[in-house]
């Protein structure tokens, strides 16, 4: 039996993986309304999906793959042409950044206005709330375009707040490159109390130091290997 992790009255939530996910992921991306960075070919697509999921580095990241529930509701086909559940999206949780770990979710763009997103997203958010490993996360971080009035009211809905903007901060899909101004969302978790708010922002302080040693220490193994290729250059 196929192991779902959250299921909503049409959709399921399944962890996402290359092995599974690799085609649907692929149709996520190839389309220019959805992305200002198309990945064309599927070997593009894996390289950029496998930056998406969780690390040794990195193992606070969730990714579920959004597929649909064979029900009335929903359209045909129900199933792609492995026999699988036909994946209409993703969501979960990005990077921690300085605002805190963000989440989201990326929609076909065949499903747009159907409201999947919506359940989508509640649904993973009602997941993630309860894992156990999840625990320590007292707050989520939505990143929405200022311009994208139909995200704003689905991060809303699912208990967001409005909490800030910053400028100049993303290249939206038909921008030619122009970066546009962004909104974050605060979303808490159920129940938090004033000082496990605290306690966590103390943690995202921790986190991004982190992150950015990690991110130094890479660029640093990075010239170490670049200058043995280019001293046998000279050579």
């Amino acid at each position: 039996m196929t192991d779902y992790a959250h299921e909503t009255p049409r959709l399921w939530l399944q962890k996402m993986t290359v092995e599974d996910h690799l085609q649907g992921f692929h149709q996520l991306w190839n389309k220019e309304e959805a992305t200002q960075s198309v990945k064309e070919t599927v070997e593009d697509a894996k390289a950029w999906m496998l930056t998406t999921l969780p690390t040794p580095e990195d193992p606070d990241i969730d990714k579920y793959a959004i597929l649909l529930r064979p029900v009335e509701e929903n359209p045909q086909p129900w199933v792609d042409e492995r026999g699988r559940p036909t994946m209409i999206g993703m969501t979960g949780t990005n990077r921690f950044s300085d605002e805190g770990m963000e989440t989201g979710y990326c929609m076909h763009v065949a499903y747009w206005g159907r409201g999947y997103a919506g359940e989508a997203f509640r649904g993973f958010l009602e997941l993630f709330w309860g894992l156990e490993e999840r625990r320590r996360f007292m707050q989520l971080v939505a990143k929405v375009d200022e311009g994208n009035v139909a995200s704003s009211r689905i991060i809303a809905r699912a208990g967001g707040v409005k909490a800030g903007i910053l400028k100049e901060w993303y290249s939206r899909p038909g921008s030619n490159g122009v970066k546009g101004d962004v909104a974050f969302w605060l979303i808490d978790r159920p129940g938090v109390s004033e000082d496990e708010m605290k306690e966590w922002k103390e943690e995202i302080k921790k986190q991004m130091v982190r992150k950015k040693e990690l991110e130094k220490a890479k660029e640093e193994r990075k010239i170490v290997e670049k200058q043995p290729a280019e001293r046998l250059g000279k050579e």
